[in-house]
């Protein structure tokens, strides 16, 4: 065999292998489980530490003040939804649970808030997820949503993506169809 052959062979392997078992299980590889730990929470998701790696993304309320700095992240504004604050956090709470690859783990109805781990579909890297229900006036809420990559350097706008997909998905569940 040749040293071509084998660098190639083990680069399928080591490249391969978890694709080809997210594949074939629909599931993370067993390596994941190396992955498992999330990011400590953040205390004060209004003010939240951000890293000056491109590896996450922060929603916020309309009209909320941006973080100061240079960003290396997204920074998107969610919408202001017709419901209660309490209503909003029930409907955020019940989408976040029926999401494949989301588990979540910690859930606070006092202040509005739930932590979670979303994982990528194919190779399972792990996300940090946080979200807090906030009212605003007029019977209004929104939310603060950060998204934080718990492996590399980048995450390719992959945090920006999930979090503008949970904002589009509380949409039809207060507006259903008529």
């Amino acid at each position: 065999m040749s040293a071509t052959a084998l660098l190639v062979g083990l680069g399928a392997l080591l490249f391969g292998g978890p694709f080809l078992w997210a594949v074939v299980t629909g599931g993370p590889p067993p390596t994941a489980a190396l992955m498992a730990a999330p990011l400590a929470p953040v205390e004060d998701l209004a003010d939240p530490p951000l890293p000056t790696t491109p590896n996450w993304a922060f929603a916020l309320p309309p009209g909320a003040t941006r973080p100061d700095g240079p960003q290396a992240g997204a920074i998107l504004t969610a919408p202001r939804y017709p419901l209660s604050a309490d209503a909003l956090f029930r409907r955020a709470t019940a989408m976040v649970e029926d999401l494949p690859n989301v588990t979540v783990t910690h859930r606070d109805p006092v202040i509005r808030r739930l932590d979670a781990v979303a994982r990528t579909r194919w190779l399972g890297f792990p996300d940090t997820i946080s979200l807090q229900v906030v009212s605003l006036e007029d019977d209004s809420a929104s939310v603060l949503v950060l998204g934080r990559s718990r492996l590399g350097y980048s995450d390719l706008g992959t945090n920006a993506r999930r979090i503008t997909d949970w904002l589009d998905r509380l949409m039809p569940q207060i507006h259903p169809p008529n």
